[in-house]
């Protein structure tokens, strides 16, 4: 199968692109004796080519033959995507490999039901070691604008996807809490550093690198904005929570996630995701935001709840 995925329309846009590059996996299973071949941007293609099911990676500067049928996959919700979610919500919520991203793919490429029907494809693989040190935990602090020029729909683009204005504070509130009952190391991947891990990973050179870097983790406790995505792709385990009103765990999980019971059950009456799904009424136009009031202190003994388990399960 020939894919097109042009992130150079698009460069800025992590999660969707590391979203991408879980399909091939699927593909290869579907097909086993086809190739699988890709055309997309150099930073992208770095990751591809470390992949065990991808067979060839062009770039838009390589001379190709378009002669058979290539399929291009876009970052734009399917028409279908909100419906297909709720006469599937079971099976949504269940699956390893399936969150909202990935079925928007599978449904661009009309393979939803083998999408469903397998498991496991959710991790790339490649010969690239994951870390076992049960030292490394990473902190994901990204803004609500994500370094897009507009905030998403019915978002007031004010502050993190944790607390909103914050957002700054209730990272470190959640981090010394959890620094004052384990021993780790803490790890900050944003694109500028905020100061609040003992290291900070930035802006990589390429998708390969930032993998790398993300392979170097034993846990990640993050919000949605693209880094969970990448922890997904490496099979990291991760806290994943939401302090904002728009973006929803349940909606990005895969079965690597952690989602604490902390969030409040008016997340599903506020505009995004389960209002565009289940067609409920809007009452975020009314509310006083409480869910950017979470407590940094609950959701570290969440956090620290789970990371026990992990790492005490961990041989």
């Amino acid at each position: 199968m020939n894919l097109i995925y042009p992130r150079w329309q698009f460069p800025n846009n992590l999660g969707d692109s590391m979203v991408f590059c879980s399909l091939p996996k699927l593909l290869k299973r579907l097909n086993p004796n086809e190739e699988v071949n890709v055309l997309t941007d150099h930073s992208l293609k770095t990751l591809l080519d470390a992949s065990k099911d991808v067979d060839n990676v062009y770039t838009i500067a390589t001379d190709i033959n378009f002669d058979s049928a290539w399929w291009q996959i876009m970052p734009v919700n399917h028409p279908k995507l909100f419906s297909t979610i709720k006469d599937r919500w079971e099976e949504f919520q269940a699956h390893d490999s399936i969150n909202f991203i990935t079925l928007n793919y599978l449904i661009q490429m009309n393979l939803v039901d083998e999408g469903f029907s397998e498991t496991g494809w959710g991790v790339i693989d490649t010969d690239i070691k994951r870390s076992n040190s049960k030292s490394k935990i990473a902190i994901c602090p990204m803004t609500k604008s994500n370094g897009k020029p507009t905030p998403h729909p019915n978002c007031d683009g004010v502050g993190y996807r944790f607390n909103g204005p914050s957002g700054e504070i209730s990272w470190a509130e959640l981090l010394n809490c959890l620094k004052s009952s384990k021993a780790f190391d803490s790890y900050e991947f944003s694109p500028c550093s905020l100061g609040l891990g003992d290291y900070h990973i930035g802006i990589q050179p390429n998708m390969l690198e930032l993998y790398k870097q993300a392979m170097r983790m034993d846990y990640a406790i993050t919000t949605d904005g693209g880094y969970h995505h990448l922890f997904n792709l490496c099979g990291t385990p991760i806290t994943l929570f939401t302090g904002t009103k728009v973006t929803k765990p349940e909606f990005m999980a895969l079965g690597n996630a952690y989602i604490p019971n902390v969030h409040l059950e008016c997340r599903k009456t506020c505009s995004s995701f389960y209002s565009e799904v289940f067609g409920v009424e809007d009452k975020s136009v009314t509310c006083n935001l409480e869910c950017e009031n979470l407590s940094p202190f609950l959701l570290a003994e969440k956090c620290k709840e789970n990371i026990d388990e992990i790492f005490s399960n961990r041989s």
